[in-house]
């Protein structure tokens, strides 16, 4: 069995310290582990049992650890700690704790398929900084979206993450008309990019985040990304998109590989699905099925700003369209009809 070595990631190099801006202190808020939970989560069963999930390398236990210590960039949470939500860690345990028959990591794919506004993308710049830091010399982590601007959000939060931790930031270049980071120590760089295939195909990312695939204009970038994987020894790939319009392109076709993973119709173990989708049945107006779907509502997801866009869209029919597809995960087929007629 290969040794893993996800030990507390070591960025410093040497330098005084420079002075930095005090972690802001965070605002009342409901605490992660606090957070109550439906008894009929939508999602895979693992992520809410309390199975323990195997750990023979003790990578997810230290990455767990790691992650808790970031602070949170932005919000009325800004600059706590301990900041990861139940789903969260049980998804972080489950990337990095399985192993296959020869002792690597089993996980390579990753998919997550929540609503918008329950935590994605700052656990993505997250993960992106663990993979930054970490062990591996001259990794090259990647963020890409549709847009130059959009890739730039989790580039922004991840540099933020840096930001309020000195000893990580005094170990790192930062080069933000670049939108990159650069690891003094190991050489490893942490960058954004948009969906221009043809510029991408030079890359070895060891770390992918796909930042809301539904927006991409074609699937030639995550084909440039993923391939580019190849080069790596247990390369990650996480996925990350809400529910898109139409069924063409790389997220329905990603997605729709995902809902024969986690039904068995398809065995492949080092692709995980985590989907956050309403049921066949369930009653898309009723709040109970808002926070079966919304694993972040209450914290990352404000319970009083869903209720007032609900309310917006009796009085506005087209504005479910967006309640559907945003705070439902509905994915629409030019659904043009009355926003309550929601049955799946």
């Amino acid at each position: 069995m290969p040794k893993h070595s996800y030990g507390e990631p070591r960025a410093t190099c040497g330098r005084k310290p420079s002075r930095k801006r005090a972690p802001p202190k965070p605002g009342p808020s409901l605490r992660p582990d606090r957070v109550a939970y439906p008894s009929d989560m939508a999602g895979p069963s693992w992520l809410w049992s309390d199975e323990p999930i195997p750990d023979l390398t003790g990578r997810a236990r230290r990455a767990v650890r790691w992650l808790s210590k970031l602070r949170l960039p932005e919000g009325r949470d800004a600059g706590r700690g301990n900041w990861l939500l139940p789903w969260q860690r049980r998804l972080v345990e489950r990337i990095y704790g399985p192993v296959d028959a020869e002792g690597f990591r089993a996980v390579r794919t990753v998919f997550v398929l929540p609503p918008r506004g329950n935590g994605k993308t700052v656990l993505a710049s997250a993960l992106a900084l663990l993979h930054l830091v970490g062990p591996e010399s001259g990794a090259q982590v990647i963020c890409a979206a549709a847009s130059r601007e959009h890739a730039a959000i989790a580039y922004s939060r991840a540099l933020r993450m840096l930001e309020l931790d000195p000893k990580l930031m005094d170990g790192v270049r930062p080069s933000p008309s670049l939108r990159k980071i650069t690891v003094y120590r190991s050489s490893s760089m942490l960058r954004a990019v948009r969906a221009d295939a043809g510029r991408l195909h030079g890359l070895s990312g060891s770390f992918v985040v796909a930042d809301e695939l539904h927006a991409w204009p074609s699937r030639d970038l995550w084909d440039a990304l993923v391939t580019s994987t190849g080069k790596r020894g247990e390369p990650i790939t996480f996925a990350i998109t809400t529910a898109g319009a139409g069924r063409d392109g790389i997220a329905w076709e990603l997605a729709t590989n995902a809902r024969k993973v986690e039904r068995g119709e398809i065995d492949d173990p080092s692709f995980l699905p985590v989907l956050f989708e309403p049921g066949r049945g369930d009653d898309c107006r009723e709040e109970l099925t808002w926070r079966r779907v919304n694993p972040g509502l209450g914290v990352t997801r404000s319970l009083t700003e869903m209720r007032s866009a609900f309310q917006r869209a009796r009085a506005i029919p087209p504005h479910g369209r967006a309640c559907r597809q945003y705070y439902l995960n509905i994915w629409l087929d030019d659904y043009e009809g009355n926003w309550l007629a929601l049955e799946m």
